[in-house]
């Protein structure tokens, strides 16, 4: 079976339809595309390439604690100029509100992968960020764009990326937080232990290889972009980032074991 990029990468050899509509809510250039077939195909460019090669990082550190996300992969645009992300539409249903993600596991089993990776634009403005399928049953996370070092609308978090996860508190804070708490904050002690346990699935050496595979992808693909000047200033960006994520990270990540050791494993009042 041949890869999304495989795919993407024929998109001008395959009869395929752009499609201007339902394309949600974003700052960025998105391009859907349809085959005859009826599957769906987002490309993503965002006038900071940065965000773009972040939020494929995302996507890989959410799949490596088995969280549903769609298949994510660094694109190139036609003309060779932009670096951009790209996903095969996932089936289903945003899910609008909030009170079909309340309890639903595929979204409280992440909620400390959530913190850990910042990603304040989880649910979306308007429960968009999260497809249901049609039969409810599985919840599929997309867009982080939210996550790790941007905000979800294009500027940098700054030191609001901290060393210290603390989403795991304001995730679940109507003043702060007011689209995740309405879910986040109805979690029983049972849906606090599978979190617990999706989280301690990973360990941090496989966090740091997901990192460097990341980066070394980014690297490889910046090798399509015409422009060597543009080239070389994105290459310097993406080093300079994935230095400050790593380092992040690495702290958020035990960060949010110790939580868990201290309010989960001991069985402490969750707080």
């Amino acid at each position: 079976m041949k890869t999304f990029y495989q795919l993407f990468q024929e998109l001008q050899s395959m009869n395929l339809q752009k499609v201007p509509d339902l394309v949600g809510r974003s700052t960025h250039d998105i391009a859907q595309y349809r085959d005859p077939n009826d599957n769906r195909y987002f490309a993503k460019f965002s006038e900071n390439e940065l965000q773009s090669v972040v939020e494929h990082l995302a996507y890989k550190i959410y799949q490596l604690f088995g969280i549903k996300t769609p298949n994510s992969h660094l694109v190139t645009s036609e003309a060779k100029d932009l670096l951009g992300i790209a996903t095969l539409k996932v089936n289903g249903d945003k899910a609008g509100h909030p009170s079909s993600l309340i309890n639903h596991t595929d979204i409280t089993d992440g909620f400390f992968v959530d913190a850990f990776l910042a990603n304040w634009d989880v649910m979306g403005l308007n429960f968009d960020n999260v497809i249901l399928s049609h039969d409810k049953e599985s919840a599929t996370r997309i867009d982080p764009g939210g996550s790790l070092t941007f905000r979800a609308q294009g500027g940098k978090k700054g030191n609001l990326f901290g060393h210290e996860a603390n989403e795991i508190n304001s995730f679940r804070d109507p003043n702060r937080s007011p689209q995740a708490s309405s879910v986040f904050s109805n979690m029983q002690k049972e849906h606090f232990l599978r979190a617990a346990n999706v989280f301690k699935t990973v360990s941090w050496d496989q966090i740091e290889r997901t990192i460097n595979s990341v980066q070394e992808e980014s690297t490889n693909k910046l090798q399509e972009i015409t422009d060597s000047e543009k080239r070389l200033k994105l290459l310097d960006q993406i080093n300079m980032e994935f230095e400050e994520i790593s380092s992040k990270l690495k702290s958020r990540y035990q960060h949010v074991m110790d939580y868990i050791t201290q309010h989960i494993d001991n069985n402490v009042q969750f707080r």
